[in-house]
């Protein structure tokens, strides 16, 4: 069932419940003004408690030991019509066909307002129906047949209607009518919408005697006004509740201080459905079948321990690689340095120099904070392979310096002021110190085959 759908039906649930407990407890009660606050106040609760999803600590769930990361992809294709699609559907149809009831009581009132003459009563309007009618108002227009009726019993019933308009009874209509829009489904609804015009009712009865008015005569009107159709059930109709429990009702004693500690009952009940409504605790595997936790605790701690393996060796891996690199790119600096040809160049490759061996020890320094095994050499650095040029990459070079070198004695001997001969020599001296130590490299090695062929065939002869 689509969420929404399972929504609406937990809010029923919860309206019906809440009802439950005004009809046992506090329908028979003459504290009509609490009681009214009660039934306005359930209807948003209703809509609450649904959405809060508490932990249930009776209920649980147990985790999958394991799970496809991706899961099963589902080969959803165009399907018929499912169980949930044809409740939507007859869910929005009746949404729509009370909307519209709604909708055309509005306009009657309209209709009603425009077509009678409307005089002022201070508060309200009364607008002069000419058609016999029970009397009923909404919001502060009163509709009333005054034809019908005496100056006596006009005061009365503009009392009463005056007691609907000053404690915005209609609001409240209002707001029973939007709920049977939404919870129209929902068979408790009708019966909750009577009890709340029931205590408009009371309300403005109570009110009505307050002011001075005759009981008796009071009661003597409403009895008349038993014959007759409703006009607007979504207005105030004078005699709309059941005459006889209107008349038990103005004769009841005043409820007791006791009476009122019903109301506390709605705590257990609110309590009942937070936990109805609250979601499982997912346990883990262990806490749902102890038989099988050695097992899965075993193969979880050896897991863990695998995985934590792998990553000090991919970090150690990484860390090696991370220095390597710095390593590398400081020796691409040091043959730029030895070439350099002014200070300013120098001292750029020096501060990157720098900056590279300070990230160089920021990388040996987290390998260490991290418990890694990084070998170093006696400096304290990772050692680095080594790579020497072969015999006959160093001759190429030689010969590459020698060229250099006559094409700087050539500039030097054509150059006409002194600050350019100084920087010729310069750049010789650099060229000539490099050449020595290449044919020192050079020594080093091991001479060519072709040579030692030679000296043993000379040897011979």
């Amino acid at each position: 069932m689509n969420e929404w759908l399972w929504y609406l039906l937990q809010s029923g649930i919860c309206l019906t419940l809440l009802y439950t407990l005004y009809w046992t407890f506090l329908k028979q009660e003459t504290f009509f003004r609490l009681n009214r606050i009660y039934l306005l106040s359930a209807i948003p609760v209703s809509f609450i408690i649904p959405l809060f999803k508490l932990p249930s600590p009776f209920r649980t769930v147990t985790a999958p030991v394991s799970e496809d990361a991706f899961g099963a992809i589902s080969d959803r294709t165009v399907e018929a019509l499912t169980f949930t699609d044809i409740v939507a559907a007859v869910y929005f149809a009746g949404f729509l066909f009370f909307f519209l009831r709604f909708a055309m009581q509005i306009l009657g009132f309209y209709r009603l307002v425009r077509k009678y003459p409307t005089l002022h009563y201070g508060e309200f309007h009364l607008v002069d129906i000419h058609e016999p009618t029970p009397p009923f108002s909404f919001f502060r227009y009163v509709f009333l047949h005054t034809a019908q009726f005496s100056d006596d019993e006009i005061q009365r019933i503009l009392a009463h209607e005056h007691i609907h308009v000053r404690q915005h009874h209609s609001i409240d209509l209002i707001v029973m009518e939007c709920l049977t829009i939404i919870q129209w489904f929902n068979p408790f609804v009708w019966p909750y919408k009577r009890a709340l015009k029931e205590t408009h009712e009371y309300l403005a009865d109570v009110g009505v005697i307050a002011q001075g008015f005759n009981a008796v005569m009071y009661q003597k009107l409403i009895l008349e006004q038993i014959v007759g159709e409703k006009l607007f059930a979504l207005s105030n109709n004078f005699q709309q509740s059941q005459v006889k429990r209107r008349l038990t009702m103005m004769m009841k004693h005043k409820p007791t201080k006791f009476a009122k500690l019903k109301l506390l009952l709605i705590l257990p009940v609110l309590a009942v459905l937070l936990l109805a409504f609250s979601k499982p605790r997912v346990v883990a595997p262990i806490q749902a079948n102890p038989m099988i936790a050695p097992v899965i605790q075993s193969e979880m701690s050896d897991d863990a321990q695998q995985v934590k393996q792998d990553k000090v060796k991919m970090k150690q891996v990484d860390s090696k690689k991370k220095v390597a690199a710095i390593d590398e790119k400081v020796a691409i600096l040091k043959k730029k340095y030895e070439t350099a040809e002014s200070e300013e160049d120098k001292k750029a490759i020096k501060e990157q120099v720098m900056a590279l061996n300070k990230e160089r020890e920021v990388v040996l320094a987290s390998a260490k904070k991290e418990g890694l095994e990084v070998k170093t050499d006696e400096n304290g650095e990772l050692p680095v392979k080594k790579t020497s040029a072969s015999y006959a990459e160093m001759e190429s070079e030689l010969v590459s310096i020698d060229k250099e070198i006559e094409i700087l004695k050539v500039k030097y001997k054509k150059a006409e002021s002194e600050k350019d001969k100084e920087t010729y020599k310069k750049k010789l001296t650099i060229l000539l110190d490099k050449k020595e130590k290449i044919k020192k490299e050079m020594a080093a090695q091991d001479p060519p085959k072709k040579k030692k062929v030679s000296k043993t065939k000379a040897s011979t002869e």
